[in-house]
């Protein structure tokens, strides 16, 4: 199971050569800000990644690294898949926190 914690001090302090991604099993993505590293892009993109991983609530955290960890029913799973879209939604801006919020209110009840 993913540590949020860990998690976001990795990315502040490593995060340029994608160490956070590493840890969260996205080696691609790690290999990548390993290889660009040089450029310091990577270190730019991981202080934004920073930030939303400081700011994200530890709910939201699970949802999104930990789900496969978590022990539920079908529906229950079906509903955790749906408002992890919906929270990748939100995130790419494709719909608004109002709406985020009423799709939630809705798949909760």
């Amino acid at each position: 199971m993913k540590n949020k914690s860990t998690t976001t001090l990795l990315c502040f302090f490593l995060g340029g050569i994608g160490a956070h991604h590493y840890y969260l099993g996205n080696t691609g993505k790690g290999i990548l800000y390993s290889i660009f590293a040089i450029t310091l892009i990577p270190g730019l993109i991981s202080f934004i990644e920073f930030i939303m991983l400081a700011t994200m609530s530890s709910n939201e955290f699970n949802l999104k690294y930990n789900a496969a960890y978590i022990d539920h029913s079908e529906e229950e799973s079906k509903n955790l898949d749906q408002l992890s879209k919906l929270h990748d939604l939100k995130v790419k801006g494709a719909i608004s926190e109002d709406e985020f919020k009423k799709r939630k209110e809705k798949l909760i009840a």
